[in-house]
């Protein structure tokens, strides 16, 4: 998550954590894409993979998929909730914010280990 680049997209809010303790919590307000993956599996090149890249590549856009449904269900129960997060939320909105942390990590050497298997060249 990069908040300077695409701070209208992110998400600030103070929570309880697991602990108790207040702690403020920053995540990306709108769903990341997976058109990517979908393409994958739906033309069958996922197949062609080293086994444990695609293994790495399934349960990176499943952490997505599952993002998205967190942001979507945040969201709805801020909605029904005058604007404001509600305790039930809390755990959600922590699990996105470190969820997304391992995001970046992780598919920067996905994308560049996809990016051999099919000798793409990145463009500007």
């Amino acid at each position: 998550m990069d908040g300077k680049r695409f701070s209208e997209d992110v998400y600030r809010t103070s929570i309880k954590d697991h602990t108790g303790s207040d702690k403020t919590v920053y995540f990306m307000s709108r769903d990341l894409n997976h058109d990517f993956y979908d393409s994958l599996i739906y033309s069958g090149r996922i197949n062609f993979l080293d086994p444990s890249l695609q293994q790495r590549v399934q349960d990176t856009f499943k952490r997505i998929k599952a993002h998205n449904k967190c942001v979507g269900a945040v969201f709805e129960m801020v909605e029904r909730n005058d604007g404001i997060v509600p305790v039930a939320a809390h755990r959600y909105c922590e699990w996105m914010e470190t969820t997304e942390k391992r995001l970046q990590r992780e598919l920067p050497e996905i994308l560049q280990s996809l990016q051999s298997h099919f000798n793409l060249k990145r463009q500007a």
